[in-house]
């Protein structure tokens, strides 16, 4: 499955692909999401390409949406 994400080269694959094993460690070390294509745990849903949430909770994608303006729901 690929990723179509304009910000996909800051996901964790694409840090493991440049060998950038500190930056995965400093985005990993308390995470909250895993990979559903690939695995990997990340503290940010920003760093995953198809995120669920880790361990106990449900395997359910955790959808996505960019937001325009200035970053809050309805660009207010």
């Amino acid at each position: 499955m690929s990723c179509s994400s304009k910000d996909h080269s800051k996901h964790m694959c694409a840090l493991k692909l440049q060998g950038l094993g500190e930056c995965i460690e400093s985005l990993s070390n308390k995470p909250i999401v895993e990979c559903k294509n690939c695995g990997a745990k990340a503290n940010s849903i920003k760093n995953i390409c198809l995120a669920r949430l880790t361990e106990s909770e449900p395997e359910e994608d955790i959808v996505t949406k960019e937001v325009s303006g200035d970053g809050f729901c309805g660009a207010y």
